[in-house]
């Protein structure tokens, strides 16, 4: 038996193209017999004598046991046929190994927590995993085949098509959209598509974040500064917003009562000029101590138009919003407070 007969003799499963190979060995390596043999907790491995070659075989805990007879296999015989045992092993090992990618890439695709679709190139559905089934509220079998483009409005399909288009001189898209789902305005959606080409055939991939928590904060903000808003509008204590130069940006309305000026007046001015000249050096001591702590008190007394003098408990925050820094002067009459008190 020549090698070319024991190559052609094999077919396309591994597995069994050893079972073959052992089963030929013996004919091919004019041996007695040919044996693998694997090394397990308490098993003897076979040892070399005159009449048994062991040599290790593959990249396992395995050898390969040939048992002659009177003369021992030619070399180049041996040679080729441990090699091509070795190929069938790896050829198993290959078939094992993307056994369990296909595993782990099924498991990171189902748990990722961003929507994932696959589409074809002309935008119908062909895979979903979990999370875009719990975004959309439909089943994966009712996406299967649907055109993505369905699951959000007409500014949303204008949105699909413009990334489309970007796609063909760039490697990924993104834009925001809404998702929809029932009869409802949908989810807010920020949107990533790249193209790629699987077993020829061009496919597009789209990961879906679910932006609802950014919105949901975005009007719990709103509601608060409308609170906020309303509360220092109809507050009996004076509030000053004043910019990083100290001039007045704003006041609320209960600012002209205690100041005797009109808030109109007010803005643009400095915020000093609202106290009497025996205050200032509590105001910039207390602002001083702002730039460290952000919030700072002190004692002080207004200066009204009239020459009166009100004394007042000060405080002072300093805030940043969107980039801009700015301080709130928050005003108390104490004589309104000494009048409770009595």
């Amino acid at each position: 038996m020549n090698l070319e007969y024991l190559v052609c003799s094999l077919g396309p499963s591994a597995k069994q193209n050893i079972a073959k190979l052992i089963e030929l060995g013996p004919k091919f390596l004019h041996c007695q017999s040919v044996e693998i043999f694997t090394d397990q907790t308490g098993s003897t491995s076979p040892e070399a004598d005159s009449e048994t070659i062991v040599e290790p075989y593959g990249h396992s805990h395995k050898s390969l046991v040939v048992r002659t007879s009177n003369t021992s296999p030619d070399a180049g015989r041996l040679a080729a046929y441990k090699n091509l045992l070795n190929q069938q092993e790896t050829r198993i090992r290959d078939v094992e190994r993307m056994s369990s990618l296909k595993k782990y890439t099924k498991a990171l695709f189902e748990s990722c927590p961003d929507g994932i679709l696959v589409t074809d190139e002309s935008g119908y559905i062909l895979d979903a995993n979990r999370a875009m089934v719990m975004l959309t509220r439909m089943s994966r079998e009712k996406l299967m085949g649907l055109r993505a483009s369905k699951l959000t409005n007409a500014k949303g399909r204008s949105q699909v098509m413009k990334a489309i288009r970007y796609l063909k001189t760039n490697n990924r898209a993104r834009f925001d959209c809404r998702i929809r789902f029932g009869s409802g305005n949908g989810v807010p959606t920020s949107i990533s598509i790249r193209d790629f080409v699987f077993q020829g055939q061009g496919l597009l991939l789209a990961t879906i974040r679910d932006l609802s928590y950014l919105e949901e904060e975005v009007n719990q903000c709103k509601t608060y500064e409308k609170s906020l808003s309303r509360s220092i509008t109809n507050a009996t204590d004076a509030f000053i917003r004043y910019d990083q130069f100290g001039r007045i940006t704003e006041a609320n309305p209960y600012t002209e009562v205690l100041t005797g000026h009109l808030v109109e007046h007010l803005v643009g001015k400095p915020v000093d000029d609202l106290l009497s000249n025996s205050s200032l050096k509590a105001f910039r001591k207390s602002v001083a101590q702002l730039q460290k702590t952000g919030y700072s008190t002190f004692f002080c007394e207004i200066a009204k138009p009239d020459g009166t003098k009100i004394p007042s408990r000060a405080a002072l925050m300093q805030l940043e919003h969107e980039g801009e820094v700015f301080c709130r002067l928050f005003l108390q009459d104490l004589r309104s407070l000494s009048a409770e008190q009595g």
